[in-house]
């Protein structure tokens, strides 16, 4: 997917972080990774809803309940 980039620059960062001992921006990484892959969800889901029956849903962020293939 054209977002996988992202989420690699992510992953740098995030490990930076961690071998830097930098706690507090290591989770701050890690929080914008679920974030980013459950707005991603969701926009996967608008679209396929759009172009199915116009009635398109957004997933809740809490209700996210497993990983998706855009997690790292």
């Amino acid at each position: 997917m054209h977002h996988s980039w992202m989420f690699e620059v992510i992953k740098d960062l995030r490990d930076y972080a961690d071998k830097n001992d930098l706690i507090a921006v290591g989770e701050a990484l890690r929080l914008t990774s679920t974030v980013a892959n459950a707005e991603l969800q969701g926009l996967v889901q608008d679209a396929s809803a759009r172009a199915t029956d116009n009635t398109a849903k957004v997933l809740p962020f809490q209700q996210l309940s497993s990983p998706a293939k855009y997690q790292t």
